[in-house]
């Protein structure tokens, strides 16, 4: 049988973060804002936390990418171009969210090139298999630029 604890828990500003409890209670109102009930202002600081409510700005999110010697050099080339060109200190971060922001104009034209690839056998990330790694990254590569190419201009924001 366990036993009772007999000390009160820690209330440290620090041990209260981690409290689920005392989060949701600080996100309560203390009393309902111009009459509105207090469900409906729960459920939009909620929202707010999340970053999905309409006053929010949404939180970055990180993602870790492994890039193979010569991809760095092509991320760090193309970092380099534009921080020419723009006479900016952009980072890669904004190169890769450009990237993805184009490849969002063509994403019918990817799926349909992707599909022409059809079933393919996932390489080991192992020693010894960096040619069949090259092989079908560079299918992928040339099925992207295929959709790209057949994405009209006037998708592309010019």
């Amino acid at each position: 049988m366990p036993k009772t604890l007999t000390d009160p828990p820690p209330t440290s500003s620090v041990a209260r973060l981690l409290d689920r409890g005392a989060v949701a209670r600080a996100l309560l109102p203390c009393s309902s804002p111009s009459g509105a009930s207090s469900a409906s202002f729960q459920a939009v600081g909620i929202s707010l936390v999340s970053g999905q409510g309409e006053a929010a700005r949404p939180s970055p999110i990180k993602r870790e990418f492994v890039l193979a010697p010569e991809t760095d050099a092509t991320l760090a080339t193309l970092v380099s171009i534009y921080r020419q060109v723009t006479g900016s200190r952009l980072s890669a971060s904004h190169i890769v969210r450009a990237l993805l922001r184009a490849a969002e104009h063509g994403l019918e034209s990817i799926e349909r090139e992707a599909q022409r690839l059809g079933p393919m056998k996932l390489p080991s990330n192992g020693k010894g298999h960096e040619a069949q790694r090259k092989a079908f990254e560079a299918k992928l590569a040339g099925s992207f630029i295929a959709a790209m190419r057949a994405v009209p201009l006037a998708h592309t924001g010019r």
